[in-house]
């Protein structure tokens, strides 16, 4: 049995292995003889009633809090399964849908510790790996490496396009499938991992060194009046890139001055900073729309002097256009976007 899932301009195509059987169907929804289920309550909430659940043993799922909370008022009366005498609990967890929606979960951690970026591989069939960026295997402990997956739950392929697959799955001397899931992550001492950011949240610095933008982000001091930021890379007209925040201000706080572009910039060694009222969200995903971010060139600030700052224009190709402009000019907080681009 196969069945194919859109993602992105992919799509993914999903071999269910033999014992994956349809045992019957609940209200429209097939029901397997396995005893997790994955959901991934974002986009996922509507589709299953009550009595689906009880069936399960055990539910995995991203289980959000305010996303569990919608659960609950849609009617998924998972206080049913528990009267079953199932043992049902929520985990937190990540992992690709080429790898089957999950690939590391919370389930076993600390209550008190654990947050939906870490997690264990899920038992007994999810095995994960960290290498480096020429396919060495790390071995030592808090070291970050780009992470790898293997599961039954991998999908077979992408549709018509052997060059992504190629690029996405690889075997190893062994025969084991492994997906490059574009994750990196750190392995603890107790077994757990914790993901980082993306592979392609990065750059090349001067010196050959990779650059990821995450640890710029994860910086961010708790006492600076900025409610929410994201760190990018636009290429320059030197041949480098130029490292930008966008920044969304508290108002109570503060307001775009030269003085705080100044600040931001010496402090978190950035090339320029642009200021908006909120980031756009993507439709499919419900989350903040990182690509169309990364693909804002215009309306950048920059130190200068004592009395200019430099307006900032970037592009795909590394143009840039730099306008010299007085520290009296207002700074604009971009309004919308996505209309701009």
């Amino acid at each position: 049995m196969k069945t194919t899932t859109q993602i992105n301009t992919s799509t993914i195509v999903r071999k269910f292995p033999e014992w994956a059987k349809v045992d019957r169907i609940i209200n429209g929804v097939e029901i397997y003889n396995m005893n997790i289920f994955d959901n991934i309550m974002t986009f996922n909430q509507d589709n299953l009633d009550g009595p689906a659940f009880d069936y399960f043993g055990r539910i995995v799922t991203y289980g959000e809090l305010p996303a569990l909370r919608e659960a609950y008022a849609r009617g998924l009366k998972l206080a049913g399964v528990k009267d079953n005498g199932c043992n049902v609990r929520y985990s937190l967890g990540g992992g690709a849908s080429e790898e089957g929606g999950v690939t590391l979960v919370t389930y076993f951690m600390d209550e008190e510790t654990k947050t939906n970026e870490t997690g264990k591989p899920l038992e007994p069939h999810v095995h994960v790996k960290l290498v480096d960026d020429d396919g060495n295997l790390i071995e030592e402990n808090e070291v970050m490496g780009n992470l790898h997956a293997t599961s039954p739950a991998s999908a077979d392929r992408y549709l018509d396009n052997p060059e992504a697959t190629a690029e996405r799955w690889y075997y190893d001397e062994n025969g084991i499938k492994w997906g490059v899931t574009g994750d990196i992550a750190v392995r603890h001492a107790d077994g757990s991992y914790t993901i980082m950011g993306r592979a392609s949240d990065s750059y090349v610095d001067e010196n050959g060194k990779r650059v990821y933008l995450f640890n710029i982000e994860s910086s961010l001091d708790e006492n600076d009046p900025i409610n929410e930021w994201e760190i990018s890379a636009f290429k320059n007209e030197r041949g480098g890139y130029d490292v930008v925040g966008q920044v969304i201000l508290d108002p109570d706080r503060a307001e775009p001055t030269p003085e705080l572009v100044e600040y931001i910039c010496r402090k978190y060694r950035l090339d320029a900073v642009k200021f908006y009222r909120e980031f756009e969200i993507g439709e499919i995903t419900a989350k903040r729309d990182y690509i169309l971010l990364t693909h804002d060139y215009n309306g950048y600030y920059a130190p200068l002097s004592k009395n200019h700052m430099m307006l900032v224009s970037y592009s795909e190709n590394g143009e840039t256009v730099k306008i010299r402009v007085r520290k009296t000019q207002k700074i604009e907080i971009c309004e919308n976007y996505k209309e701009e681009n």
